[in-house]
């Protein structure tokens, strides 16, 4: 996406970076030589979701302000003003230290639940089923019998096949 945000910001001087400028010149002007109309309306999307696209967000319009003054930083630029509209690619970035897609797939899992494990250090769902009840009762303060549960259905997996 930096490609087409150089191709927009090269298109449009700084007073125009405006929503409806920004619609205008990608959906109607075609300024990203996109192909189809589908594929501009994706294209904007993609933007938006990345940059902002909305002066009214200050992402953006630091995003707006130090394109223009510093070329060469312009790849870093587009990633920092990505990487703080995205709270997952944040925590990536910051060591990925959050739970795992696969713990979600246990059986009664919640995100509150999923985040106190890995907080713990409980980041997969194998790392779940090798608790004991005792263990994982211990870790989150929840009685054994329940601690029980949850490890049986993080164990499932085992045998399914």
């Amino acid at each position: 996406m930096l490609e087409e945000l150089s191709q927009l910001m090269e298109c449009l001087p700084a007073d125009q970076r405006e929503m409806p400028q920004i619609r205008l010149a990608i959906e109607e002007d075609n300024c990203l030589n996109k192909r189809s109309s589908k594929t501009r309306s994706l294209t904007l999307r993609h933007l938006h979701g990345l940059y902002g696209l909305d002066s009214a967000q200050l992402v953006f319009r630091g995003l707006c302000y130090f394109w223009d003054r510093d070329e060469p930083g312009r790849p870093l630029l587009a990633l920092c003003a990505s990487f703080a509209r995205d709270a997952l690619l944040a925590r990536a970035i910051a060591g990925g230290d959050g739970p795992d897609e696969d713990l979600y797939e246990v059986e009664g899992m919640t995100q509150e639940l999923a985040t106190a494990l890995a907080d713990k250090g409980v980041r997969t769902r194998d790392d779940l089923a090798d608790l004991g009840s005792d263990e994982l009762a211990e870790l989150i303060g929840i009685e054994e019998d329940a601690a029980g549960e949850i490890i049986m259905a993080a164990r499932a997996h085992w045998f399914a096949e």
